[in-house]
């Protein structure tokens, strides 16, 4: 027996029961097996069924009295193949002389055979029953009958496992079939209780209850047929099972939700073995929709005849012969005409010439040839009133035919408002192009990537270009090649639809220019960006005057940062007189050690004497740093640098007044970028202000005005100058910032105009108040380097 792998086998739909019904753990059949070998003491035992006419699957088997395999074989040489083709063959010795080919007897030594046939209902062999002995069967007769009881057995055993399947699946067929009804079907007592034997699973969708609640009898289907149908119904039922009739009736039923719902039954009585009395069987199906439709169409009809009356459009229905059958009152007021007036009469009278002429002729060309001009295509054309006014109308026909007539109506809709609006959309449309066209501003409109579509003259004039060579380019052909990536990206996210950008153009010319754009971006019915319209301004001229008020406004801050420094005179004198008279005293006193012969202090002393030169140079740095006129220059800062070296340089004038400057700084302050001087410059002038505001009350209230840096909650740096002197009075706090607006005895009242115009360029703020201790308090702000970044 040589075991093979057919994959290609189909069995029968028998052998497919068959494989469906035994499982590996079947417990029946090896018990069998076990039983079999047992009386015959043989050590092999195999069910099996047929493949194909050469190969074997064994299902059960039993080997060496345990479970064996489950596996398919070829039959060519071997006693199982006698069984199938002959019936039962028993082989009571020598098997292997027999069966020489058979490597499976070979190679365990049998000397028995027996085996019989499976056979179904219709005695057709599915597979057989086989035993391998070890020994000589001493009667062969015996041994062949128990095989064959136990072959009897297991093929009845097989043909009850088929037929259970096969009612199960008619059973599941049935369910399905039922259950895809588009109702119930049932079978109830002919009583009125309509008590239910058996329901479709279509109740619960029906009715909303669950099958087993009816056909338990906990309900019956009387309890949901609505109140005022259930005595009609049962009359309707039991006249047709008296008169020996099917029914078929409509009647409403109550959900379990309680929603009414229409039903339609038919039905008729049977009689059922072992059913004493007669019992109804039926369907019933939801029919709520159809009902609403009845009604829609009874109320449509209704509708219908107010609808045509109160139509805001006129509708007229001719005749084959065009005489007039139906004018709603929207055609009366239309044309002048009454209904008693205009019915049964010739459409003609509503049309001018020459179609009034030829409309008869049209009508026969029509009904002979069916060409149609026409009838089912709307059209504009121009209607004659009573009065015999001309109105321009809109006129839509349809035919419609029934029970064999033909009848045309025409839906007919006044264009006057129409024609109006149009023409006023006309001249407001005339309006904007010339409005455009002259606007001071270029106008474009274009779709990304494609030429401009429209281009008005302020445009032209900004580009150097024509209109009609501007329809040839697109934006791109214009924008300088360093800003068109930023300008595509813009349009491309699709998500804005309104930007602004400031870029540069390329003229014609070839010239290049800084313009601004601000661009609105229409969009399709599908919310895709379309068309793009650009505002577009040169901003030349605007460059040009920003870039000379800046150079007046840095010119006016030199002159204020020398007028301020000749005010510091005295006080600059007097701190670069201090180390030159200690670089004099120093160096004579190095003449007399070289002179004594004193050489081991000399070192010492010429290092005083540096340390006191450097001194003096720092303070003719500082002052010729302030004093020098140069380009504003921006660049990465301390600010606390900056307000010490404020404080250092401001420091002799104090001390002259006999005012102390108090410095308070805050760590790991972020980083500015500003033009340093021009900040020392505001500082430097809060900070001498404050010091001759104390002096104007004779530092009453204390002899220290503070410079502090603080930062603020939003990233900003702050600048503070607090004082004790006589604060800002009401008056001079309306003219403040005013250029040319000063309390001194001396001075352009310039200062903190300038001051301001300074920090607001570097994007900050200046302020002041009055302090509730007396004096003022001056500050300003700066953005961080890294805000500033973040804000582009």
């Amino acid at each position: 027996m040589d075991t093979i792998n057919n994959d290609s086998a189909q069995p029968s739909e028998l052998l497919q029961t068959i494989v469906k019904s035994i499982t590996p753990g079947d417990t029946l059949f090896r018990e069998q097996l076990a039983h079999l070998t047992s009386l015959l003491h043989a050590r092999h035992a195999y069910l099996t069924e047929v493949i194909d006419p050469e190969t074997l699957r064994i299902f059960a088997s039993l080997q060496d009295y345990q479970r064996g395999p489950t596996q398919e074989y070829c039959t060519l040489g071997t006693p199982c193949a006698d069984v199938i083709r002959d019936g039962i063959q028993v082989v009571d010795q020598a098997i292997a002389e027999r069966y020489p080919n058979d490597e499976y007897i070979r190679e365990h030594g049998f000397a028995s055979y027996v085996g019989c046939p499976l056979v179904d209902s219709n005695n057709q062999t599915i597979g057989h029953l086989c035993v391998y002995g070890d020994e000589c069967i001493k009667a062969p007769d015996t041994a062949a009958l128990v095989v064959s009881l136990f072959a009897a057995r297991i093929s009845a055993e097989l043909q009850h496992r088929r037929d259970q399947r096969q009612l199960a699946e008619q059973e599941r067929s049935l369910e399905i079939l039922l259950g895809h009804l588009p109702g119930m079907v049932y079978r109830c007592k002919y009583d009125r209780r309509w008590t239910m034997h058996f329901v479709s699973a279509g109740c619960e969708l029906l009715s909303g209850y669950p099958r087993e609640t009816f056909e338990q009898g906990d309900l019956g289907w009387v309890d949901i047929i609505h109140p005022d149908d259930r005595d009609r119904v049962w009359e309707e039922v039991e006249l047709a099972l008296t008169a020996g009739k099917n029914f078929d009736i409509q009647y409403r039923i109550l959900t379990q939700s309680g929603v009414e719902q229409w039903v339609w039954e038919q039905g008729c009585g049977v009689t059922v073995h072992n059913e004493p009395d007669e019992v109804v069987e039926g369907f019933i199906t939801d029919i709520t929709p159809l009902k609403v439709s009845e009604r829609a169409l009874a109320r449509s009809e209704a509708f219908s005849k107010a609808i045509v009356s109160t139509a805001v459009d006129s509708i007229i229905t001719i005749d084959a012969q065009g005489r007039i059958e139906l004018f709603n009152h929207s055609a009366e007021a239309l044309f002048g005409y009454s209904q008693s007036e205009i019915i049964g009469e010739n459409i003609r009278m509503l049309m001018p010439e020459p179609h009034s002429k030829n409309h008869d002729q049209y009508m026969n060309s029509y009904l002979e040839t069916g060409k149609a001009k026409i009838i089912g295509v709307g059209r504009e054309l121009t209607a004659r009133r009573k009065d015999g006014s001309l109105v321009p109308i809109y006129l839509s026909i349809s035919e419609i035919t029934p029970n064999g007539g033909r009848w045309f109506t025409g839906i007919v809709r006044d264009l006057s408002e129409q024609k109006a609006v149009e023409e006023e959309l006309r001249r407001g449309h005339e309006r904007l192009k010339v409005t455009i066209e002259h606007a001071p501003t270029g106008i474009v409109t274009y779709r990304h990537g494609e030429p401009f579509m429209s281009a008005n003259r302020a445009f032209c004039k900004i580009t150097g270009y024509s209109s009609s060579e501007l329809k040839r380019m697109t934006v791109w052909d214009l924008t300088h090649p360093e800003d068109r990536a930023e300008s595509a990206a813009k349009v491309e996210t699709g998500e804005v639809e309104r930007f602004s950008q400031r870029k540069r153009y390329v003229r014609k010319d070839g010239s290049i220019i800084d313009i601004g754009v601000v661009s609105s971006v229409t969009h399709d019915s599908d919310g895709r960006p379309d068309l793009i319209i650009g505002q577009v301004e040169d901003l030349t001229p605007r460059l040009n005057a920003e870039a000379e008020a800046r150079e007046h406004r840095e010119q006016l801050a030199h002159a204020d940062r020398l007028n301020t420094l000749g005010e510091m005179a005295s006080g600059i004198a007097h701190e670069i007189n201090q180390p030159l008279t200690a670089i004099s005293l120093f160096a004579q006193a190095g003449k007399r050690l070289l002179e004594a012969g004193n050489y081991g202090r000399l070192e010492e002393v010429f290092g005083k004497l540096s340390q006191q030169a450097q001194r003096a140079g720092a303070v003719i740095e500082r002052v010729e740093s302030m004093v020098r006129q140069q380009e504003s220059v921006r660049a990465v800062v301390d600010c606390n640098a900056l307000v010490e070296e404020v404080a250092e340089l401001a420091e002799a004038e104090a001390h002259i007044h006999d005012i102390s400057i108090e410095v308070e700084t805050v760590n790991e302050l972020p980083l500015v970028v500003v033009d340093a001087v021009q900040i020392q410059q505001v500082a430097l002038n809060l900070l001498r202000n404050g010091m001759e505001a104390m002096r104007s009350v004779d530092c009453r209230d204390g002899n220290t005005i503070t410079l502090q840096t603080k930062l603020r909650g939003d990233g900003d740096i702050e600048v503070v100058v607090t004082d004790k002197g006589c604060g800002v009075s009401k008056e001079v706090e309306k003219t403040l910032f005013r250029p040319f607006s000063t309390t001194k005895r001396s001075g352009m009242g310039m200062g903190l105009s300038i001051s301001r115009s300074i920090i607001a360029a570097h994007g900050g703020r200046l302020d002041f108040h009055n302090n509730d201790s007396g004096g003022a308090t001056f500050l300003f702000t700066l953005p961080s380097a890294t805000k500033e970044k973040e804000n582009g």
